[in-house]
């Protein structure tokens, strides 16, 4: 955006609708159009931000609703789907050998896999039992990690301290798990789900441990919402007696 002018020009309110009413001569499914409102209200944002556009335009995105998104209630791994990924991995990756202390991180820490994917040797402290996860360029935040994940990620880590933990085993870049993924679903019977299935998980075993909505908000570490430090911090204990896992929340105060 160089000119008000064109700004005006490029986000008209005609433009606006003509891409949110048709897209390949089939409509369009209301996770995209909330997608394409939220983005175009941004961009409004910005344009006023730097004076492309007058402080008090209206933009044709205000008042339009939000299209109804369907929610799947069972869209995530149960802790004994996640032993059966675990066991399946296992088998499958005989070269990388590093998917499953991957997927025993997304469930335990409730990581979105692209901060998990760039930790560092020396984002890890083993005796201390923590995990430092970068949010964003600036900020970072200090997890606890149970037994079980730090003995897999003990097994797998280099020993340089600049080395990625889940570096490609053909280079020293970060592995494209996707494919070995996909695979390992299929052999599971879990064909279609994404790794962001066990961030869910990870939430339901919270909420069925009896922890509230509003404490599961406060553990989830994003880069909109850093984890809030002081409040509470999540230490997620595996008790082998039973196969029960049991979620326990402390207050770090």
């Amino acid at each position: 955006i160089h000119s008000r002018e064109l700004a005006e020009a490029w986000i008209a309110c005609e433009s606006i609708v003509s891409v949110l009413s048709a897209h390949g001569g089939a409509p369009l499914a209301g996770t995209t159009v909330n997608r394409f409102i939220s983005t175009l209200s941004g961009l409004f944002r910005y344009a006023r931000r730097i004076r492309a556009l007058t402080r008090s335009h209206i933009p044709p995105t205000r008042g339009i609703e939000k299209t109804p998104e369907p929610t799947d209630p069972n869209k995530y791994f149960r802790p004994e789907q996640v032993d059966k990924l675990v066991k399946i991995t296992r088998v499958v990756d005989r070269r990388w050998r590093k998917l499953p202390a991957l997927i025993l991180l997304g469930f335990h820490t409730e990581m979105r896999v692209g901060n998990l994917l760039e930790m560092k040797s020396r984002d890890v402290d083993l005796d201390a039992g923590k995990l430092a996860v970068a949010i964003n360029k600036k900020a970072g935040q200090m997890l606890p990690l149970n037994k079980s994940v730090a003995k897999e990620i003990n097994q797998i880590r280099g020993g340089h301290a600049h080395e990625y933990v889940f570096k490609s085993y053909r280079n020293d870049g970060i592995f494209n798990y996707r494919s070995l993924w996909k695979k390992v679903c299929l052999e599971a019977g879990y064909e279609g789900r994404t790794f962001h299935w066990l961030r869910h998980g990870c939430g339901s075993a919270l909420a069925s441990a009896g922890i509230s909505q509003g404490q599961i908000m406060q553990l989830r570490v994003t880069e909109h919402c850093p984890r809030q430090r002081d409040t509470y911090t999540v230490i997620l204990t595996i008790e082998e007696r039973h196969k029960e896992r049991i979620f326990v929340i402390k207050n770090s105060v």
